[in-house]
């Protein structure tokens, strides 16, 4: 946005403290800098602070709250092709809406938190790919070892090895490769794809 995230907040709010909502507002939604840093960082700071501290919000910090919270507040919707401060209708007061709108969003980021949870757990107990594990344990130690060494990328080749090798289960070898599993889900992936490229091109030869 406009800040950097080291900043102190709350920030001096001198120029809006008394601008009225519909002098205001305008002015935020036309992303006028001096009114927007003074409102979000400084008049309306306590709530995020508050919120910060009392809600999940999926930030280190309560400016990074506040910079996320405000680019989705003035983010075009593809859906409906307008922006949520759009939404402001003045028939309360701005700062007060503005924080029902932030717990909305403090609420939406849990809730897409819990989901991302509930997929990495399930995905942390599925079990290696069959197929490629019964491959593995057919071929010779060596051969096996010639196939990894041949393979581009060493990070996909410890995986293979970790995983069908050596028997390590999808999340420790995530752990061992220091690995997030929202991304180790690709990174099996392409891991399992390289091997088998490999593979085949040497049954050819």
């Amino acid at each position: 946005m406009f800040t950097r995230l080291m900043m102190k907040i709350p920030v001096p709010f001198t120029h809006i403290a008394k601008m009225t909502d519909f002098q205001l507002v305008p002015k935020i939604k036309e992303r006028i800098e001096r009114e927007t840093v003074e409102f979000f960082y400084g008049k309306a700071a306590p709530i995020f602070i508050k919120l910060f501290a009392n809600y999940y919000t999926d930030c280190d910090n309560p400016v990074e709250f506040i910079d996320d919270f405000y680019t989705e507040l003035m983010s075009v919707r593809e859906s409906v092709n307008t922006r949520k401060i759009d939404g402001f209708a003045f028939d309360c007061q701005f700062k007060n809406w503005i924080g029902k709108i932030a717990l909305i969003y403090c609420f939406d980021r849990f809730a897409i938190n819990e989901k991302r949870k509930e997929m990495l757990v399930s995905y942390a107990s599925m079990m290696p790919e069959p197929q490629l594990q019964q491959n593995i344990s057919l071929l010779d130690k060596q051969d096996v070892n010639t196939l990894l060494s041949m393979m581009p990328n060493r990070n996909y080749s410890e995986l293979i090895r970790s995983v069908y090798v050596e028997g390590r289960t999808l999340q420790e070898t995530a752990a061992i490769l220091n690995v997030p599993m929202d991304k180790f889900f690709n990174m099996h992936r392409r891991a399992k794809l390289q091997y088998t490229q490999i593979y085949n091109k040497e049954a050819r030869l």
